[in-house]
């Protein structure tokens, strides 16, 4: 899961780097075939989310 999580997080090409928590969060949600991640940080977790292999969307609550 770590390894998944920091090559998400490699992937970004943004001048921020996104939390490793961040990318946990979006490479667990991956590996259970896509998911819905809610979240107050939108920005940072749809930029991890663009780089899984399944469907994961990000949403604000």
């Amino acid at each position: 899961m770590a390894r998944r999580a920091a090559r998400l997080r490699t992937r970004v090409a943004t001048s921020r780097v996104p939390s490793a928590l961040d990318a946990i969060v979006v490479a667990l949600a991956d590996d259970l075939g896509g998911a819905v991640v809610l979240t107050g940080d939108r920005r940072d977790m749809a930029a991890l989310a663009r780089h899984t292999e399944h469907d994961v969307r990000i949403a604000t609550g």
